[in-house]
């Protein structure tokens, strides 16, 4: 007698749930904007809006977010505690910065930078999967100051943009600290077809060292035709159009181009998508590069 076994396996998928749309706020109870909005684990996020707000679709029962924002401790919410509560409340990030001292009498200014000499100019870059763009300002002078106000060669033919300019102390390793010397945002909004954007920077008090600085670029959203701006989310890449050869036809982009020249720094410039990872860019190129940019120091 032959006697046939026969076993079943039963696979339990986790069913992908959208949950509520969630309020970001401070202990003061006000609203936190651009809160950065990461799947742990996952090359994957959103920004909140303005109001700090957003919504996240497909979540697993397993999931966790994290929120990290300027100026604020990052946390992490499972799905089963956005579930109970609607609400996520940062607590803030305190840092002492040490003063500046500027002379009273007649101070002084001076540009470091390359704008001005910026004549040859890399192909400028703005992957789609950009989160952020890191450039060195070195401090060829050698001067203690505090930064004035800012000019970056930052433009697109078809959209404008929210950028989210940051600021970090130079470590060790030659690379951005983790923690921003700003503890609030610095929000720009570019214009269509314009070649630079401009700042200032002076209310900020942000300290220029012996050890230079990095500028780091964020694309936090674009404007649609309504001029309503529309925040980056979900993965990396935007969508692309294709003619019948497939081949590229338009680029829903993410994010503006960023100018890049020759440097003589031996620091190069780094990108950090959705993993929170710094990577070098232009990785096969025999010279540096950095963004094309005038900084005014106030000393």
């Amino acid at each position: 007698m032959i006697v046939y076994i026969y076993s079943i396996f039963f696979f339990i998928i986790p069913p992908k749930i959208t949950i509520p749309c969630i309020s970001i706020s401070s202990g003061d109870n006000k609203p936190v904007p651009y809160v950065t909005v990461k799947r742990k684990n996952k090359a994957e996020g959103l920004f909140a809006d303005e109001n700090g707000r957003f919504c996240y679709e497909n979540l697993s029962l397993g999931d966790t977010l994290q929120f990290s924002a300027v100026g604020f401790q990052t946390i992490e919410k499972s799905y089963q505690d956005l579930l109970i509560s609607e609400k996520v409340v940062l607590a803030e990030y305190i840092m002492n910065l040490e003063e500046v001292e500027v002379k009273k009498q007649r101070p002084k200014t001076t540009i470091i930078g390359n704008y001005r000499k910026g004549k040859l100019s890399y192909n400028s870059y703005a992957p789609n999967s950009l989160l952020a763009l890191a450039s060195f300002i070195e401090n060829s002078e050698g001067i203690s100051g505090i930064l004035k106000n800012i000019k970056v060669g930052v433009f697109h033919d078809d959209f404008a943009f929210r950028l989210r300019l940051r600021f970090f102390r130079n470590t060790t390793d030659n690379l951005p600290d983790k923690r921003d010397l700003v503890l609030e945002n610095i929000i720009v909004d570019t214009k269509v077809k314009s070649q630079f954007v401009e700042i200032d920077l002076e209310k900020y008090a942000i300290p220029f060292e012996k050890d230079g600085i990095w500028l780091s670029i964020e694309s936090i959203g674009k404007f649609d035709e309504n001029n309503i701006l529309i925040p980056n989310k979900m993965g990396k890449f935007g969508k692309a159009n294709y003619n019948k050869n497939a081949k590229i036809k338009f680029i829903d982009s993410l994010s503006p181009y960023v100018k890049y020249v020759k440097t003589k720094s031996l620091i190069p410039p780094y990108m950090k998508t959705w993993e929170n990872r710094w990577t070098r860019i232009f990785k096969n190129e025999k010279s540096n590069y950095a963004m094309m940019l005038d900084l005014n120091i106030l000393y």
